[in-house]
């Protein structure tokens, strides 16, 4: 099985690597998507936490949904990550409330998986 995990916080990193061990995943099972929080401070650290717990290459992606040009610009990159992840049969992710994660989800139309993050499921 391949999986698409949805990383938005230094939490989810950690929540990660714990799914990834508990499943026993390879580095070839998995990949990495990493949605900017729009903190330069916050990104550093979740960066850095990706690429010493989990691994060095994964896709970034600044998100700004401020308008329709945004949104289509999203829109873009989902087709994008559709292509790369069609053999993926599971989307990993952890806030529920991320009105950016549930529109990604919902579009790539694969079999999700609720990771725990704290206090925001």
């Amino acid at each position: 099985m391949k999986y698409l995990i949805i990383i938005h916080s230094p939490l989810q990193v950690i929540n990660a690597y714990e799914f990834i061990k508990i499943n026993n995943l390879s580095n070839k099972n998995y990949e990495i998507l990493f949605l900017s929080t729009n903190d330069t401070h916050n990104d550093n650290t979740i960066s850095s936490l990706i690429q010493d717990m989990l691994k060095p290459d994964y896709i970034f992606k600044q998100i700004y949904l401020k308008n329709l040009r945004s949104i289509n610009e999203l829109n873009e990159f989902i087709s994008l990550i559709k292509n790369q992840t069609k053999n993926f049969e599971y989307v990993v992710f952890g806030n529920i409330n991320s009105l950016t994660i549930r529109y990604i989800i919902n579009r790539l139309d694969k079999k999700n998986i609720l990771m725990d993050d704290g206090t925001s499921t």
